[in-house]
Formats: C-alpha cells, structure tokens, sequence
C-alpha cells in the first residue's frame, strides 16, 4: 500500500466513523426533517408537506417525502414455507405478516418515505413467498388477506406503499400453463399465446402444452425456469399488466412498484407499464448474471445503467435500480458471509461504476435483502460492518433501501424476523 493509499484510507475511516455517529444521533434520519439537502435526489412534483422543524422528535412531524428512504416491509421468513398447500391446512407460517406490519405502522410511518410490501396477488404456495402468481386480481395470499393488506397500507400513512411487482412469469392454476382471474385468453390445451414460445413448459408439459401451436414470441430476456415466462411483445400481455396496476394494486393503495427478475425481459416493457399506470416510484430488481469483479466493477454498473436507458426507451417512464454495483462494491471492502475480511479498497466506494456515484437519481442503495441476507443469507454484508454501511448510504446521494431485519427484532417481527 502505497503513502497516498494509506492516506486515504484514514481520512475514510474517519469519515465513516463520524457518519455512523451523525446517523445514530439522527436515529437513522440524516434528511427526514430538512428540505434543502443537497445531497438528495428531488422530485419536481414533490409536494408533501411538514419539512423542516426538529425531526421525529417532534410528534407532529411528518416525513419528507424527498429524503426517499424505503423500508423493505417483509424478509424472506415472513410467510416462509412449510406446513400444508391448501385452504384447508394452511401452513402455520401463513396468514400474520400484514397484520405484523400494522403493528410497527406507528415506528414506519414515523421514519419512511416509501414501504416496499411484499408481492400481493394470490399465488403457487410451494412458493409461499409470492413470487410465482397465479391469480393477479386476487389480493390475498400467504401474508394476509386482501382486507389486511388494505388497512396495513391505510396505517402506515404518510408513508407509501410500493408493491413487488412479479410480472416476469405466472404460475399455472392446475397444470403449467393454466391462467386464472385473469386467464388473459389462455385456454387450456389449446391456446398458450401469451406464453414464450421457447419456455420449458411446452417440452415438460408435452400433452397440453407441447400440443398446442399457439405459443408466443421468444423470451425478450432470460429465461426462468420454475414458471411460465410472459411474452411481453403480446398487446394482451401488456394491457393486462396495465389494467392490473391501475384497477386492482392503486385503488388497493399503491404507489409504485418494484420490479422483480427484470433481466427477464427487455427493460423497455418497464418504462411502457411505469407511463400507463403513471408510476409515483419504480425500482428495478437487476442483479448482473456473472459474479462481481473488484477488477472490473464497471462490468455490473454498465450493465444495470444499459438498463436503466432501455426503460426511458420509446417514450418510456424511466425506472431506478438497485444499486447492485454498490452492493458488489460493500460486499468486497468490508466483506461479506460473515468473512470479516475485506479487502480495504475503499475507493471502489467512490467508483464511477456505482450507481450513488454516476447516476444518483437513478439509485436505489441497500445493504441486503430477502435474497443477499435474510434466512437466504446468499451474499450478506459481514454483520460487524452493516451499521458502517448504513452510516454510508444513508448520508450519501440515492433512495436508500433499509432491510426489515436491520430494523426490527425478531419479537417486533412476530417471530418471522
């Protein structure tokens, strides 16, 4: 390590260990009570009122909708699997988080702007979690009911509610390809136009499927195996998503969504449904394929940036993303898996390959979530810096994203912490 090198390592550490005092002071706030932070990205049309004044300590504060912090409003354990698949032996795991969440609305709606809930529609319960829907006008699932989902939402206020928006793929009703409430002109045996034509299930169903010669176009992204992947060039695809954000997710409370598994399919379809359902806040879910490189950060940064750029593409709503870069970036200097060693290249910090760094508008920053950390725990900050990684991105330029198990305890949690 260089003279220079080393020099910049402890004015870092210094200002990080200052940051973590400023933050804790602040109780995690460092911009819920001020209106003219120059490092937050502004709304043009932000006008939520009750800034300025002393911060949550007073009783009557309001948060600021331009501070951006969101709080992700469930982990991967909060409706987590076991038990029985039916209405008749409901998993003893099922049916609580919404009415968990309500319980801490007084600590949300106190201290975010926004609460990423988990997926809402019904869905395959051997994917207990939502992220294989079945019937998407229908709003009760493993978490909760619709009714429950619909006062959480009412008693978090002002906070706002954003839903994980599982579009990506369906789960069939009875058989692989089967679509249910709505069917979207899916008709069993016969008719799979709205399913990509190269999709596993017209060679791993070949008797209802694979018999049918109505199949969509080619995957406009990745591939997904475990469900059924949407054609997302068919109109009725596209009006159907639309039709379902504006009739059945706003009129439930939503605000805005968070796109899951978006390599998926072309990030323009992104910003096609952000413009049709006027979008209040859109995040996608892009998690580069090939493994991070300290060597070459700007693999990840130009790959999640490219698109980005897509979904302002034919007159699209541009949509944030996760800052996975940042994440890459943390994972590597501070470590991660509970590693505690890192590599103390702090300046990949402040590399141009950072979303918070080149695009801050465009970022949304976090430590983990349900898949990094969690009962998943597939690639989670080392514990002893995550207070250190907070301090760092809830004093620097994005919407910062803060995890459920960061914030509250178990107990807090109902026991699905």
């Amino acid at each position: 390590m260089n003279k220079n090198t080393k020099i910049f390592s402890v004015v870092f550490f210094v200002f990080l260990v200052l940051s973590l005092v400023f933050v804790i002071s602040c109780k995690a706030e460092p911009s819920l009570d001020s209106g003219n932070s120059p490092e937050v990205p502004r709304d043009p049309d932000d006008k939520t009122p009750g800034e300025g004044g002393s911060g949550i300590t007073d009783p009557n504060f309001v948060p600021s909708e331009k501070s951006g912090v969101m709080l992700q409003g469930f982990n991967w354990s909060s409706a987590k699997r076991g038990g029985g698949y039916n209405n008749q032996n409901r998993s003893p795991y099922w049916d609580k988080w919404y009415k968990v969440v309500k319980n801490q609305s007084d600590a949300i709606s106190k201290k975010f702007a926004y609460l990423w809930c988990p997926p809402p529609s019904a869905t395959d319960t051997a994917s207990s979690e939502g992220y294989g829907p079945t019937e998407l006008n229908n709003l009760t699932n493993c978490y909760g009911t619709e009714a429950e989902l619909k006062a959480m939402i009412q008693a978090i206020k002002p906070t706002k509610a954003i839903a994980d928006i599982v579009v990506n793929h369906r789960a069939g009703s009875t058989s692989w390809g089967d679509f249910t409430n709505p069917t979207w002109g899916v008709v069993k045996g016969s008719n799979y136009a709205v399913i990509c034509s190269d999709d596993e299930g017209f060679t791993g169903e070949p008797s209802l499927m694979g018999a049918s010669s109505k199949r969509g176009a080619a995957d406009t992204g990745d591939k997904y195996a475990a469900y059924r992947d949407l054609d997302h060039t068919n109109t009725t695809v596209q009006q159907g998503i639309v039709d379902w954000m504006n009739n059945v997710l706003k009129p439930a409370g939503f605000v805005g969504w968070r796109y899951d598994y978006v390599k998926g399919f072309a990030g323009k379809y992104v910003g096609q449904y952000n413009a049709g359902s006027n979008a209040e806040f859109s995040v996608g879910e892009y998690w580069p394929t090939d493994g991070y490189s300290s060597d070459n950060p700007s693999a990840w940064g130009n790959e999640i940036k490219n698109w980005i750029s897509a979904t302002a593409s034919n007159g699209g709503q541009k949509s944030k993303a996760f800052d996975f870069a940042l994440k890459g970036a943390m994972n590597t200097v501070f470590g991660n898996k509970g590693s505690n060693i890192g590599n103390s290249n702090y300046s990949l910090l402040a590399h141009s390959s950072n979303l918070m760094i080149s695009q801050p508008e465009d970022a949304v920053t976090f430590i983990d979530n349900h898949d990094t950390g969690s009962s998943q725990a597939h690639w989670y900050l080392d514990p002893a810096d995550v207070g250190t990684a907070y301090a760092f991105i809830l004093t620097h330029p994005g919407y910062p994203c803060v995890a459920w198990q960061h914030y509250f305890t178990d107990a807090q949690s109902g026991g699905y912490g």
